[in-house]
């Protein structure tokens, strides 16, 4: 019995240890709730009309991933959302005042999020008396030259504020001299002219905005001598993007001088010599989250342009994977250049492709497409031509992908395509008049040729020529005794479509396969043709060139499983220049079909 009596006590422990320990694995900790405070604006304190920086303290609570998002709230209503760095420190949060606020009292509060979602809502801070800006007028920006004639110029620029009182233009004569007002004009002035000047000097430009707070920044500084105009944006936490435009066409020029600020020092120094036809320019292994600022100057054998304009840009923290095994083809058979690529992130919103015609110097914007797409159809396209293609994706993180590598597709002059659905009918009452009719597939053609032979056995000839959207006739045969075949195609100058189907005089025939070309290079045609029988064996694909008197077997091509799919065949085995027609028809247990409609491709000679 006593034995009996420790063996249970034991047990009983045993099990009591054991529960203990499951509690102690499948309890985790919960994450508290993140803090945050707000010290300005506080109770009682007087913001100004624009943005005002929220001064803050906050952190995630114990056993939390972090902090995810903010939420600023102004008279109880949702003002805007602010996202955590990406590296994990707290961002910047405003205010924003409209003027309809001015000698009001507002009130605001902000919502922080953890990355487990749980909300944390901050005091209501109250009664902030709100006052017109005291702060000098932005700097104009944008400022530009235009030279009128020899001896007059005007200049432009953008007003980026709204509490001027008046405008300076500051100018000098000479790249030594000093500078001086020359000019004090109204506010809201956006441009004036300079007149009587001498055609033999050089004359300097800058402008600022005034009010009684003080002066803004000077805007850009422009001269009567041209000089390329810089832009830039930021590819990421590593790379910027430099693209200028010149003014001066001079032939004399021989390339261009790229200066960048140490961001230490401040000081300029040239990091790069490009060509005169260079019109961008990519900076890479920067430092992340650093300013950087350029400008550039062109440059001949005896002297160097006015620098640009200087162009000032932070890189970002993060970095976004540009599109990837970017593939350009022409479509034959749709005549156009499918552009593909390969998206390898989820922080893009879209991706934007350039093109540039018969160089590499000269990619503009043709297209975009929206998150998630990776393809484009370009169909401005001309016979002839060479057009380079690339692509960058528009990221989430407010700035674009550097680019995808670069492919080109040869636009090659292809045939119109080719009519279909040839139908025949006999006219009542005749025994030698027939409707003829087709669908005009093409948009391009200058006309159709129809073609006839008498009995199977005859030799196709030329029977008639339309005119450009003709799609029906009535003709006469020569002999109504006898059993006429007819097709036709589409041309246009020496280029001539695929036939249609055949049809004749004693039943219109329209084949169950339609073979169509996707795509002609010089060294491949590609074909592809509907399966529409589930009980075939093989399929014999026949080609002829336009020399050869009749067609031959060329490939057979194994049978798919069940019907309604279609099967493609590519012909590696082509010479440039040469004409080849093909066709295809099924091979069954007891017999074949009908051929296909016969397609008839040039080799282009690239």
């Amino acid at each position: 019995m006593a034995k009996k009596f420790v063996k249970i006590f034991f047990l009983i422990i045993f099990l009591s240890f054991f529960i203990s320990c499951v509690d102690s694995i499948t309890d985790s900790p919960q994450a508290t709730a993140p803090t945050i405070k707000l010290i300005f604006p506080d109770n009682g304190d007087t913001v100004q009309v624009g943005e005002n920086e929220i001064q803050y303290e906050a952190s995630a609570g114990r056993n939390s991933s972090g902090l995810s998002k903010y939420e600023v709230w102004l008279n109880d209503e949702f003002q805007k959302q602010y996202n955590q760095n990406s590296d994990g420190t707290n961002p910047k949060l405003f205010l924003i005042i409209d003027s309809s606020l001015i000698n009001t009292k507002i009130s605001y509060y902000v919502n922080v999020y953890s990355q487990e979602n749980v909300i944390t809502t901050s005091e209501v801070k109250e009664n902030i008396h709100v006052s017109e800006s005291k702060e000098p007028p932005k700097a104009p920006a944008n400022l530009v030259l235009t030279k009128i004639n020899d001896r007059t110029i005007n200049l432009f620029w953008d007003d980026s504020s709204s509490n001027e009182s008046s405008f300076e233009v500051w100018r000098k004569v000479g790249a030594d001299a000093n500078y001086s007002l020359y000019k004090t004009l109204p506010e809201n002035s956006i441009s004036t002219n300079d007149e009587n000047l001498s055609p033999v000097l050089d004359y300097y430009y800058k402008v600022r905005a005034v009010n009684q707070y003080g002066a803004s920044p000077f805007s850009n500084e422009v001269s009567t001598i041209s000089g390329p105009v810089l832009s830039g944006e930021i590819l990421g936490s590593s790379t910027i993007r430099l693209t200028w435009e010149v003014n001066d066409q001079s032939t004399n020029v021989l390339g261009f001088k790229i200066q960048r600020t140490n961001p230490t020092t401040g000081d300029f120094s040239q990091i790069a010599i490009t060509g005169p036809l260079e019109r961008e320019y990519t900076d890479g292994n920067l430092l992340q989250g650093t300013t950087y600022s350029y400008r550039i100057a062109s440059f001949t054998e005896s002297s160097q342009s006015v620098w640009s304009n200087i162009v000032t840009l932070t890189t970002s923290y993060v970095d976004v994977p540009a599109p990837s095994n970017l593939v350009a083809s022409f479509r034959v058979n749709k005549k156009n250049v499918l552009v593909r690529w390969q998206d390898k992130t989820a922080l893009e919103n879209g991706t934007l492709v350039e093109r540039s015609v018969n160089s590499l110097n000269n990619f503009e914007p043709i297209g975009s497409t929206a998150t998630d797409i990776d393809s484009l159809i370009d169909v401005n396209v001309t016979a002839g031509n060479i057009y380079y293609y690339r692509a960058r994706h528009s990221s989430t993180e407010g700035f674009f992908t550097q680019y995808s590598n670069i492919d080109s597709a040869r636009v090659v002059e292809v045939a119109p395509i080719a009519p279909s659905n040839l139908t025949i009918l006999p006219v009542s009452g005749s025994t030698n008049e027939y409707s003829i009719f087709w669908n005009d597939n093409s948009d391009d053609e200058e006309g159709f040729q129809l073609w006839a032979k008498e009995t199977n056995l005859g030799t196709y000839q030329l029977f008639k020529t339309y005119g450009v959207n003709v799609s029906a006739d009535r003709i006469t045969l020569p002999n109504p005794n006898s059993q006429y075949f007819f097709k036709v195609r589409a041309f246009r100058g020496s280029f001539f479509s695929s036939y249609s189907n055949e049809v004749n005089t004693q039943g219109s025939f329209i084949s169950d396969i339609t073979l169509t070309v996707t795509n002609l290079t010089a060294t491949q045609v590609s074909l592809q043709f509907n399966d529409p029988y589930d009980n075939e064996i093989v399929y014999e694909l026949e080609r002829r060139r336009s020399f050869d008197a009749s067609f031959s077997v060329y490939q057979i091509i194994g049978a798919q499983s069940g019907q309604g799919g279609s099967i493609s065949f590519n012909d590696n085995n082509v010479a440039r220049t040469l004409t080849y027609i093909y066709r295809v028809r099924a091979r069954f247990s007891n017999g074949y079909s009908d051929y296909s409609n016969e397609v008839q491709v040039t080799i282009p000679n690239l």
